[in-house]
């Protein structure tokens, strides 16, 4: 029983904290007009598509991808103030849990 509330508490403290993406640079994907391929310090692929039926970022490819959905002006929105922070040259950071927690310029 102490094993199970051990674990239990552990569990709910580690889905506390959030991924900290760090966008590093943005690149147009090909024949795409609002669909864009992030440079991020995170390992798998990184996707803000504002283009698709299904709008929103995606961490990852195929089934194993995760996907934060968007509005499509929660997503331009996004895409505006990633495209602002990198062109004065700083990084643009994103908290994600479940959902995109939040989003600014990284300190």
């Amino acid at each position: 029983m102490k094993l199970f509330f051990v674990t239990g508490i552990l569990m709910m403290s580690l889905s506390l904290f959030g991924l900290e993406v760090r966008v590093l640079d943005m690149k147009k994907e090909q024949g795409m007009d609002r669909s864009f391929l992030l440079k991020t310090n995170v390992p798998q692929v990184v996707r803000l598509d504002c283009q698709s039926f299904i709008q929103g970022l995606r961490l990852g490819e195929g089934s194993l991808a995760q996907v934060f959905l968007l509005d499509p002006y929660e997503c331009e929105s996004l895409y505006l103030r990633m495209r602002d922070t990198l062109r004065g040259g700083e990084e643009h950071c994103l908290e994600v849990e479940d959902t995109i927690r939040w989003d600014r310029i990284c300190y």
